[in-house]
């Protein structure tokens, strides 16, 4: 039987103090001196103990704050058709958004075998970098064809939802959804915003929206880290 090593063993105690609801979501964690004093270990054995938790996605941390209980992976409807930034703010996490890039472009070769628009269509590329309680957590790419939602640029996706604007603006009511779920390696064109690297996995959820016509809206790929959310469907 392999032994726990004394890092793993003050993870497990600080979990526990979670899970026993002794501490709650958004409650600090005890300082690492609180810690290594209780536990009777060096405080570099605590800072590796609560590194364990914080990639685990149990807590997060807050510079020169300290360590913070998370909030229970945030729930994503696979098969509904519901914002990442509604699904958030319904949770009491901070949460903000960012855009990386938008601009418009011409359909390519890749877009045209996932949109099945015809080669010349224009279409807005939206970035957004999700980010909560200050850990950027996902890389949203959205492509929306502009004979759909002429002058979107125009809109502050900041601090707007897309799916609110294309309801109220344009009136495009979302009726259908087709989405796939991987986990795959991290790619690098979002590794530096997410904080990772290659060697890690995120969660690609991606598909096809359509509206109340049956007409194509968008294509979208969101590159998620790890743990962050949970996936179910409308039945559970």
């Amino acid at each position: 039987m392999k032994l726990m090593t004394l890092d793993l063993i003050v993870s497990e105690e600080v979990k526990y103090m979670i899970e026993s609801g002794l501490l709650k979501p958004g409650d600090k964690i005890p300082s690492e001196r609180d810690l290594s004093e209780k536990y009777n270990v060096q405080r570099l054995t605590v800072r590796s103990g609560l590194q364990i938790l914080e990639d685990a996605g149990v807590i997060y941390s807050k510079p020169r704050s300290g360590y913070y209980v998370a909030n229970p992976p945030i729930k994503k409807i696979a098969d509904d058709i519901v914002s990442t930034t509604s699904e958030i703010q319904s949770t009491n996490n901070e949460f903000e958004t960012k855009i990386i890039k938008f601009t418009e472009k011409e359909i390519d070769k890749y877009l045209y075998t996932e949109m099945k628009l015809p080669l010349g269509t224009r279409l807005y590329e939206l970035k957004r970098l999700r980010i909560l309680n200050g850990e950027p957590i996902s890389m949203d790419y959205s492509f929306i064809p502009k004979y759909v939602t002429p002058g979107l640029e125009k809109y502050d996706f900041e601090n707007e939802s897309l799916y609110s604007v294309l309801e109220s603006e344009y009136n495009v009511h979302l009726k259908r959804s087709e989405q796939n779920i991987v986990v795959i390696q991290a790619e690098e064109n979002y590794c530096y915003d997410l904080n990772l690297t290659p060697q890690d996995y995120v969660v690609l959820q991606s598909g096809i929206v359509y509206d109340q016509n049956g007409q194509l809206v968008e294509f979208s790929e969101t590159y998620s880290k790890v743990g962050y959310f949970e996936y179910v469907t409308k039945s559970k």
